[in-house]
């Protein structure tokens, strides 16, 4: 038994000696090379010289390199490597899901690397010099370089395609998303907000129909070259930013959509948002910043803000949608259009300083008789600047309200029943602004001082003022006169309150007509009664006409008579039958 346990002993001792001298063998790095141009899997070690497979270590590289006919290197493993080039007209590197991860330089210089599914991934950045193809869901965490194609291709093979890079970059080359095969969609995006793909001087970004589905950018963007929207685009990152520097086009037909909300689109000097009539920019819920550069088109504004930069003067046009905010003047090529609508519901444009229009400021409405509110925060004022226009429109209906004050140097045009309604407030048409139009224009607990001029009418019509008229020494009342029917033929102010007058009358004839000696015209009306402080006749012939006041005790109607001496007469009839034989020519 004794010796029995000394062999058991002295056997167990030979198997320790022998585990501990057992040699430990470590992968040596090494510089892997595709060996030739055929097809194969990354991980069979006949395909690399030295023979072995990128991986074994993580300090190996990987190069795929040989020219010849075209071949395709697929990745079936998930290797570690330290650095990886791709160098082949020839070859197209396939990752088809999975990992590659590369803690060293990462060049693709010729070929295609393609990536069905899968991330890229490590502390190595990835240039791009040649193409790499994006299908399936694709992450690349690696930092990106990209100076080459990149398409990202939505297909009947994968699906959808997707590319996501998880930090900022750069792209110099061309990034485009398209599909082939059906509807599919095509996105690119980076993982967090404040991401920021800054598309170079020359950098192409273009988002093409292919064979339909939708199209997504989920990033922040800096456009310093051309981005082109070829199909409707969804800019769909909340709180996302998209600055452009360059040219971004939009092509016939196709819209570029920034509606997830709380976006900025900033608009700089030297750049070009192009688009027209038959495509669309539409920002919802976001702020634009016009900072000068080229509008081609009209954005569209839905509850937003328009931040027209201080000095900025280069055309634009705006339509507004919604409960919008203005900061800044409005300068002379600029026109904003506020537009109550069947799919937004009633619009408003308040600006909570006093501001300037230079420009065309229109309030409409279209689909349906909505609502269209300009308004300022209380007590500041719009100054609508002696050559600009502010026009009131009855659209497809609805009500219109001036909810501010209101200093007149330009052209109030009043086309609908228009309610200046902010309570004190005050509407000061200076001696050279002008109210005309055949709407009805109404004061409730507001005043309207007039010292400039009211041409009721649209050439002839009819102004209604709800509330009181004060016209001062140095206001005109414009009268178009073509006929006998009020109106009609010719112009009336027609006032609901008291009317005071000072000023003149000044009476022009519209068309043909020729009037004869007692033709009367009553073109003003106050039901609350007439004062005449002073109101005189401004015509090249006084003697031809004759103010008479109508209404008893009460004045209530401010008459014009036609009483022409003989000769004036007869050179009105001969006038008129120039004007007549001129009319048939």
């Amino acid at each position: 038994m004794a010796a029995f346990t000394h062999r058991l002993v002295c056997a167990a001792a030979l198997v320790l000696l022998v585990v501990q001298v057992e040699p430990v063998i470590a992968s040596i790095p090494a510089d892997y090379v595709w060996t030739t141009a055929a097809s194969g899997i990354w991980n069979l070690s006949d395909n690399w010289t030295p023979s072995g497979v990128p991986g074994d270590s993580s300090s190996d590289t990987a190069t795929i390199s040989i020219t010849g006919t075209p071949y395709t290197v697929t990745l079936d493993t998930a290797p570690t490597i330290a650095g990886f080039t791709l160098n082949s007209d020839n070859a197209i590197f396939l990752i088809p899901g999975g990992t590659l991860t590369v803690n060293g330089p990462s060049a693709i210089q010729a070929g295609e690397v393609q990536m069905d599914n899968g991330t890229w991934a490590g502390s190595g950045t990835l240039t791009n010099d040649a193409t790499l193809r994006i299908r399936g869901s694709v992450q690349i965490s690696a930092p990106l370089t990209q100076n080459g194609q990149v398409t990202i291709q939505g297909d009947g093979t994968v699906g959808g395609a997707s590319l996501n890079a998880a930090s900022s970059f750069q792209n110099s080359g061309v990034i485009t998303l398209t599909s082939t095969g059906g509807g599919y969609p095509a996105t690119l995006s980076t993982t967090s907000l404040g991401q920021t793909l800054t598309n170079t001087s020359a950098g192409l970004l273009q988002v093409l129909p292919g064979a339909g589905g939708p199209r997504y950018l989920t990033l922040d963007l800096t456009n310093d070259g051309t981005v082109q929207i070829d199909a409707t685009t969804s800019f769909n990152r909340n709180g996302a930013t998209f600055t452009n520097n360059g040219s971004v086009q939009i092509a016939s037909g196709q819209t570029l959509e920034m509606n997830a909300g709380n976006q900025t689109f900033t608009h700089n000097a030297g750049a070009d948002l192009d688009f027209n009539s038959g495509s669309a920019f539409s920002l919802g819920g976001g702020i634009f910043n016009h900072n000068g550069g080229t509008l081609s088109g009209t954005p569209r504004l839905q509850s937003s803000t328009l931040n027209i930069g201080s000095g900025v003067t280069t055309a634009a046009d705006f339509l507004l949608w919604g409960a919008c905010v203005l900061t800044g003047d409005v300068a002379s090529a600029q026109t904003l259009t506020v537009a109550g609508d069947g799919a937004v519901g009633p619009a408003s444009l308040n600006a909570a300083s006093s501001f300037q229009n230079s420009g065309v400021i229109t309030l409409t409405s279209t689909g349906g008789p909505y609502g269209a509110t300009l308004s300022t925060s209380p007590g500041q004022t719009l100054t609508n600047a002696s050559a600009a226009f502010l026009k009131v429109l009855p659209g497809a209906g609805g009500p219109r309200y001036l909810t501010l004050d209101l200093t007149n140097e330009g052209t109030l045009y009043v086309g609908t029943t228009t309610y200046f309604d902010r309570s004190g407030a005050t509407l000061t048409n200076s001696s050279t602004g002008r109210i005309t139009g055949p709407g009805n224009l109404v004061f409730s607990g507001t005043t309207l001082v007039n010292n400039g001029t009211v041409a009721p009418g649209a050439s002839p019509g009819t102004l209604t003022i709800t509330g009181d008229y004060n016209q001062s020494a140095t206001a005109v009342l414009e009268i178009e006169i073509g006929g006998l029917a009020p109106g009609t033929d010719y112009d009336t102010l027609v006032v609901t309150g008291t009317a005071l007058l000072d000023g003149t009358v000044d009476v022009s004839w519209y068309g043909p007509y020729v009037a004869s000696k007692g033709d009367t015209f009553d073109v003003l009306t106050a039901s609350g009664g007439i004062t005449d402080n002073g109101i005189a006749l401004a015509l090249a012939d006084a003697k031809a006409w004759q103010i008479n006041w109508l209404g008893g005790s009460t004045v209530t109607t401010l008459q014009l008579e036609y009483v022409p001496e003989p000769a004036t007469l007869s050179l009105l009839a001969v006038g008129g039958a120039l004007l007549a034989l001129r009319r048939r020519r």
